[in-house]
């Protein structure tokens, strides 16, 4: 059976010093997504150029890719959202198999995040050993943690019979805006 998503991409940043140190800490950060995807300005900007339609298959593809990234991050400790993707109630649309999870809310907010580019960006606790940060309205995965195992786990579990490839990108144009020190100084100047 053919995959629609054939490519699972991730890389580490190295370079942490112009970001947000409240959000990143003694963190190392890593970067993951599924390719192909609809077409995006940020990513094309960022230098990524596989980009494809998608399809029901696809977007089924990606449930599983979530849920198996989601099961990985479970073994770094609980999960506690930090920062929600939206207060009010918000449609569920990718996600159309909730079985998937069992937690209702942490389900809607991550479609919206993946889904909305206007909603805040999802900020997840795993235990202490790991922070998801996704958003923007794309299909990235920001892990901040110091478990080099946990990484491998993750590149073992969500790619699933799919290759992983290390592909660099210029990240100022795709990452969560959490991540921006000049978000971090607009929150600070708003308390």
């Amino acid at each position: 059976m053919t995959k629609e998503i054939h490519t699972i991409h991730w890389n580490q940043v190295k370079d942490l010093s112009k970001l947000n140190q409240e959000l990143v800490k003694d963190f190392d950060l890593y970067v993951f997504w599924p390719a192909p995807f609809n077409a995006d300005a940020c990513f094309k900007s960022a230098g990524f150029e596989d980009f494809e339609d998608s399809t029901d298959k696809g977007d089924k593809e990606f449930e599983m890719i979530i849920f198996n990234f989601l099961s990985s991050l479970d073994k770094a400790g609980d999960f506690k959202i930090r920062q929600k993707a939206f207060e009010k109630t918000y449609k569920v649309g990718l996600f159309r198999r909730k079985r998937i999870m069992q937690d209702t809310e942490l389900y809607e907010q991550l479609d919206c995040s993946f889904n909305n580019d206007s909603s805040d960006n999802l900020i997840i606790d795993f235990g202490d050993k790991a922070v998801l940060v996704t958003g923007e309205g794309h299909a990235l995965f920001c892990v901040l943690t110091k478990d080099s195992k946990l990484i491998e786990n993750i590149l073992k579990n969500i790619g699933y019979g799919r290759k992983t490839k290390k592909t660099l990108l210029k990240w100022e144009k795709i990452l969560p805006r959490e991540f921006s020190n000049k978000y971090q100084n607009s929150k600070n100047n708003k308390k």
